[in-house]
């Protein structure tokens, strides 16, 4: 199966449907990665299916945990994963992606710049500074992707959303386990999803939460 059927048949699976002009951004991006990772470490993911799959479609696990039109900040975003294929496939959402690694937002503004993203913004900063310029209280979601233990990542989230806003968890096969032995019950679980990303083994768990 080549890597276009494996991004249209994973994303079928998701019960997402992209158009040819999605598919084409998400390969720009694709050859993007392939090409800047020779340069800077962006990700220690190489293989050409795996970054379709571990990256591209474990990005749109979480897309329906997500409401339209709502702002999303998303934590330690590395090379984009998952703010930039979320933007791609649903415009409505208003990202703001955050990475501490400047050469990592760098890259990313050249890809909002050669895939004509209008729904992204960057920031180089980390979501522990106090002193970073990230608005507090105004995201409806945040989302962090299997960042540091669970007390110390929504430690770090929380301040970033809404009275109503929620935060989304993106961990591995241990998430369930992880939640349950979590002892600040500052935060309600609203939805806990397990699945196996399309064609691997590999188990992502998916948290909504919010905070009491």
């Amino acid at each position: 199966m080549n890597l276009v059927n494996i991004l249209e048949q994973g994303a079928g699976e998701l019960c997402i449907t992209l158009s040819p002009v999605q598919i084409e951004k998400f390969f720009s991006y694709f050859d993007l990665i392939k090409k800047w990772n020779k340069k800077i470490n962006l990700t220690s993911i190489t293989d050409d299916n795996e970054i379709v799959v571990k990256h591209f479609l474990d990005s749109l696990t979480v897309s329906d945990l997500i409401k339209d039109g709502s702002n999303v900040l998303d934590i330690g975003t590395g090379a984009g994963f998952p703010g930039i294929p979320l933007a791609i496939v649903r415009e409505s959402l208003k990202f703001t992606v955050l990475d501490s690694k400047e050469k990592k937002i760098f890259f990313i503004n050249e890809v909002i710049r050669e895939l004509e993203i209008q729904n992204v913004k960057t920031a180089a900063s980390r979501a522990e500074d106090s002193n970073n310029t990230i608005s507090r209280s105004h995201f409806d979601y945040v989302i962090t992707r299997a960042v540091g233990d669970i007390d110390v990542v929504l430690n770090m989230s929380a301040p970033y959303i809404k009275a109503s806003g929620k935060i989304v968890l993106m961990r591995g096969k241990e998430g369930k386990f992880e939640w349950k032995s979590y002892e600040n019950r500052n935060f309600e679980l609203l939805e806990l999803k397990e699945l196996k990303l399309p064609g691997t083994d590999f188990m992502r768990v998916l948290l909504l939460l919010k905070q009491k």
